[in-house]
């Protein structure tokens, strides 16, 4: 089953709840094991600029990713927006 989790805290550490925003989140994420064997995984991001989004993209490495990759490019560049980092990366490794 799929289980998405998610917390936004505006500062790093929260006294009041005794958790960083990681310690939080896998804990979340923790007690959804019961769901079924998924896979997991999580990321935090830092250095967040007010104004900004961060958005990844994942496209499958089979044929028409090149396609898929120019449609993106085309919506953004229509947002003002731009992109940061162009790379190919091979989850399977």
């Amino acid at each position: 089953m799929c289980c998405i989790a998610g917390i936004l805290f505006k500062h790093y550490k929260r006294p009041d709840l005794g958790l960083t925003t990681g310690r939080a989140l896998t804990e979340m994420l923790h007690a959804q094991v019961h769901r079924g064997p998924d896979s997991a995984g999580w990321a935090l991001y830092k250095n967040i600029h007010e104004g900004e989004i961060r958005l990844r993209f994942f496209i499958p490495q089979n044929g028409g990713s090149e396609e898929e990759i120019l449609k993106i490019k085309k919506t953004l560049a229509g947002q003002n927006s731009r992109i940061l980092c162009n790379r190919n990366i091979d989850i399977n490794a």
